[in-house]
């Protein structure tokens, strides 16, 4: 359908101009957010009226209300800022109603028997998407702190010792419990306790070596010393700031510091502010968007190919 090829060409466009911006500025308009929202929710009433099948704008507004519901976790958790929230929710009212082009596998057979009568608006497309963002994702964003980490690499490595001094009792207590799966994997006859417990045993040493790892880079690369004068709505606030009065002004509780914080700061003569600078997560959304277009489950796609 000429519909479905124009969700992937203003989601394409619209993921590339993001990713400019983003790159640029570390903010992504709101304009190509809301534009996405508003298209999904009118692509799918041009569908609903061709085909006379009203699901494809239900489906559209389920999938920016399943989005919308991501979107707080990952926003409220402090993982994305409101561009990359807005932006998924665009993708989730875009892609509700969207009949796949190219890949076709999205697993209708795994649908429970109440929604098999659904499958043909591919219900699954969209959870895909978002699992192949979280994969791509994860590499996307594992790359660039490499590439952070390796610039920085003399105080990233007095950084890292610094972190891992810390909480040293938590430390230890939680590599003693992954070195106790690991033993009692190693010494186990049963193979499904062998991989559990090796499974289980390296995730909490991944973890807490991640974990150090993660704060090492933002310590190090992802802080930034700005004029309060070239402060935007929404940047995140590393340090609580006060006024001259030990009155609160703004800290990293607040999500994304407002308006009217900035200026109160600027009422205070505070010249200086440091700020946390994330990493341009919307390269992510058009890597895992181009992924999920061409080969569905990227996962079972690499299965199928190495198998």
């Amino acid at each position: 359908m000429v519909i479905d090829w124009i969700i992937v060409l203003l989601a394409l466009t619209a993921l590339i101009a993001g990713s400019i911006t983003d790159f640029k500025k570390r903010e992504v308009s709101d304009w190509l957010s809301y534009s996405l929202m508003f298209a999904g929710v009118g692509l799918s009433i041009f569908k609903w009226v061709a085909t006379e099948d009203v699901w494809f704008f239900i489906f559209s507004l389920i999938g920016f209300g399943l989005m919308f519901l991501v979107s707080l976790v990952m926003f409220y958790t402090g993982q994305w800022g409101g561009g990359d929230a807005k932006v998924l929710m665009g993708l989730g009212a875009l892609f509700g109603s969207y009949t796949p082009l190219f890949a076709t596998n999205f697993h209708s057979e795994l649908l429970p028997n109440f929604l098999q009568g659904f499958a043909q608006y591919n219900p699954l497309f969209l959870f895909i998407l978002l699992l192949n963002i979280a994969i791509m994702g994860s590499l996307y964003g594992f790359v660039w702190t490499f590439v952070l980490a390796i610039v920085k690499r003399k105080t990233f490595a007095k950084e890292y010792v610094n972190q891992a001094t810390k909480n040293k009792k938590i430390r230890y207590s939680a590599y003693t419990i992954a070195a106790i799966f690991l033993l009692i994997g190693s010494l186990t006859n049963s193979q499904i306790t062998k991989i559990i417990t090796f499974f289980f045993g390296l995730l909490i040493a991944m973890m807490i070596t991640a974990h150090t790892y993660v704060k090492t880079i933002e310590t190090v690369a992802m802080v930034k010393n700005v004029n309060v004068s070239d402060i935007t709505e929404g940047e995140w606030i590393v340090y609580e700031v006060f006024d001259k009065k030990k009155k609160y002004i703004c800290g990293p509780k607040d999500l994304g510091i407002s308006s009217e914080q900035i200026a109160k700061l600027k009422e205070n003569n505070i010249k200086k502010i440091i700020i946390k600078v994330g990493i341009p997560f919307i390269p992510a959304f058009l890597i895992g968007f181009i992924v999920t277009i061409l080969f569905s489950n990227v996962i079972l796609t690499l299965y199928t190919l190495i198998a």
